[in-house]
């Protein structure tokens, strides 16, 4: 569950007074996906996103019973004080017994969506990041979209994205084909952010998705540029003599290093899942020792079909696991690398 951070306050104290408890440098550092609440204003909340913190009340509705919730703003653009003051207003509003959400909304126009005349790809883009992105994505990879998105869409951003034309989404990724790679993941975000929009019905029925049409399967790496010339690319993997001076060499490292490194040659998983590798996941078997990687720390994590991952652990692994587990300290074996490669997030 998401973590809550209480600023207490009393009615006892002056405005002031509990005005000041408020701290702008515990808001400022408010992880994503978790709030604070205010003792002496019930139901005002700070809450963050990936992008914003952004004031909210939450209450429970007067006409049916079942909880309800407005955003009275943003912070820093909102202060506090000001925050306060909103907060008052629709509690006052509630508690009379209106429902301040449906007040808004007859305020609002009965269609608040723009015309797809009006809805640029640069609109299209950033619901597709907060509707889409921003909760499926791990902090990392929603980063990685938001700067491609910032980098590279600024030729089409203010076009209508209904308009769209098969050539034009040609032109637009031939113009980036210095970076295959770069643009093929652009096309990849693109053909994604233009589904999301035609699913949420902000774009016609009939739009084409032309970024999962033109260039497909021809945005491809040339490889290493070697004295000027491509080299291709080229994929291999360690020979018997490579593994031997690696072996050989393992102890110029720090332990926590040879330790991981011993991991991934006995292994074969990924980095990420070997930092975070938790004496809950190891378990003494009928058949030997085995490591459970749960599936929202792998690759699989969004395919519906994916599963645990179950991993032998034989030979040197074994006894790097062995004894990580008898000198473990917490619940991670591997706890000094983890604070450099953070651990993905996980499913609470």
């Amino acid at each position: 569950m998401p973590k809550t951070y209480a600023v207490y306050s009393s009615f006892g104290k002056t405005y002031a007074e509990r005005r000041m408890r408020f701290d702008a440098r515990v808001a400022a550092k408010l992880p994503s996906g978790e709030h604070m609440t205010f003792e002496g204003f019930p139901g005002l909340r700070l809450q963050a996103s990936m992008s914003r913190k952004s004031w909210t009340y939450r209450y429970k509705s007067p006409v049916d019973g079942r909880m309800r919730q407005i955003k009275l703003g943003e912070w820093p653009a909102m202060a506090f004080a000001a925050a306060i003051a909103a907060w008052e207003k629709h509690r006052v509003s509630r508690d009379s017994g209106a429902e301040p959400s449906a007040l808004r909304r007859k305020r609002e126009k009965p269609d608040a969506r723009p015309s797809p005349a009006d809805y640029t790809v640069r609109q299209l883009c950033r619901d597709y990041l907060e509707g889409y992105v921003d909760v499926t994505r791990k902090t990392k990879g929603a980063v990685e979209v938001r700067r491609i998105f910032k980098a590279m869409l600024e030729p089409i951003a203010d076009v209508p994205a209904a308009t769209i034309t098969r050539a034009q989404a040609f032109d637009f990724l031939e113009s980036y084909r210095a970076t295959p790679m770069l643009a093929a993941r652009l096309r990849m975000e693109l053909g994604s952010a233009w589904h999301y929009a035609l699913d949420a019905g902000r774009l016609p029925e009939q739009t084409a998705n032309w970024w999962r049409e033109v260039l497909r399967g021809r945005l491809k790496s040339k490889g290493r540029k070697v004295e000027g010339k491509y080299t291709g690319t080229q994929k291999r993997v360690l020979s018997v003599e490579e593994l031997g001076t690696l072996i050989r060499w393992s102890p110029n490292f720090s332990l926590t290093v040879a330790d991981a490194l011993t991991l991934y040659l006995w292994t074969g998983t990924r980095g990420g899942e070997i930092v975070t590798m938790e004496n809950t996941e190891i378990a003494e078997e009928a058949d030997g020792l085995w490591w459970t990687i749960p599936k929202q720390k792998t690759k699989g994590l969004h395919n519906e079909r994916a599963t645990d991952l179950r991993v032998p652990l034989i030979g040197r692994a074994e006894v790097v696991v062995r004894r990580r587990l008898d000198q473990a300290k917490g619940t991670f074996l591997l706890p000094a690398l983890r604070m450099i490669y953070p651990c993905p997030a996980r499913t609470q």
